[in-house]
C-alpha cells in the first residue's frame, strides 16, 4: 500500500510537487514514507522541514554547508530521498530551512516534501504566532491528527504547549478532548487552518488507527463531513489506510 496515494492516483502526477506534511501524530514518520516511496519513481526526492526535527534513525540529514552553489543535484547521486536541513542545534535535533531556501531547492527537485510545524511527538497542538506558515507555493498539505488524542483530557499530556491551547480554546486542564472539539481545532480558521493558504489543497490523515481504530475511524468521519476534503485514517507504522466516511459532525466546545 503506498501513502503517496492518498495525495495521488499515480505516481507520475506527483512530479513537480511540493507538499507539506503539517499538524501533530506522525508527521516525520509520514515524509520519510512517502518520500522513500516516490523514490523507486523519482531520482531526485527531496525532504526536509521549516522548523526543528530530530533524528530519525539510519537516516542523516544533509546541512547546507554541504552544498556547493545552492545546488543538491550532485547529493542524489549517492542518495534518494535526501534530508536536507540547516545545521545541528543540539544533540538530536537539526535546525529546518527557510521559505526562500525551500522555494530554492524545491524547484532543483523532482518532488519536495517538508514538514512546516514541530509537535514534541504530541498528536494535536495550538499554533503560535512564530511558527512558519504553509507557503503559498505549496501543492497540497496533509494534516496529520495522531487517534490517541481523542476523549482524553488536556492534561494527560498529548497536546503540545498545552497552557497556550487552553487559553486559545478557553478549555481547562479537565476538558475532555472530544471528537466535535477536535473536528473544530483542525478544521476551522482559529486553528489549524490560520497557517494553511485557501490555495493549497489538503487531505487529512488520522494515524496511530493499528492502536486505536475506532477513535480514528469516528475521528475521521467527523473530520470528512466536516471539511468536505479527502480524509483518511491508518497506521504509517504498520502501513494500512483506509478512506473515510461522511459521518455526523458537530464543532462545539470541549466538553
Amino acid at each position: 500500500m503506498n501513502f503517496f496515494n492518498l495525495l495521488y492516483k499515480d505516481a507520475a502526477d506527483a512530479h513537480g510537487a511540493c507538499i507539506a506534511i503539517f499538524g501533530a501524530g506522525g508527521k516525520t514518520s509520514l515524509l520519510y514514507r512517502i518520500g522513500e516511496e516516490l523514490a523507486c519513481y523519482y531520482r531526485k526526492v527531496l525532504l526536509t522541514s521549516l522548523t526543528k526535527s530530530g533524528y530519525r534513525e539510519n537516516q542523516n540529514a544533509v546541512l547546507l554547508d554541504q552544498i556547493e552553489h545552492d545546488k543538491p543535484e550532485a547529493l542524489f547521486e549517492t542518495m534518494n530521498p535526501v534530508m536536507l536541513m540547516q545545521s545541528v542545534i543540539e544533540r538530536k535535533k537539526y535546525i529546518g530551512i527557510s521559505e526562500e531556501k525551500l522555494r530554492l531547492f524545491w524547484r532543483q527537485a523532482d518532488v519536495c516534501l517538508f514538514e512546516c510545524d514541530g509537535a514534541r511527538k504530541r498528536s494535536l497542538k495550538i499554533h503560535t504566532d512564530h511558527d512558519p506558515s504553509i507557503p503559498s507555493f505549496t501543492d497540497k498539505a496533509i494534516i496529520v491528527v495522531g487517534a490517541d488524542v481523542v476523549n482524553t483530557k488536556l492534561s494527560d499530556g498529548r497536546v503540545h504547549r498545552p497552557e497556550l491551547f487552553s487559553a486559545h480554546w478557553n478549555c481547562s486542564p479537565d476538558s475532555v478532548l472530544s471528537v466535535p472539539f477536535i473536528t473544530r481545532v483542525v478544521t476551522s480558521e482559529k486553528g489549524y487552518l490560520r497557517k494553511i493558504p485557501p490555495s493549497v489543497d489538503r487531505i487529512y490523515f488520522i494515524n496511530k488507527a493499528d492502536t486505536f481504530p475506532e477513535k480514528a475511524r469516528r475521528l475521521a468521519s467527523s473530520i470528512a463531513g466536516t471539511s468536505g476534503r479527502p480524509v483518511f485514517y491508518g497506521s504509517v507504522r504498520k502501513g494500512f489506510y483506509h478512506s473515510a466516511d461522511h459521518g455526523d459532525h458537530d464543532g462545539g466546545p470541549p466538553e
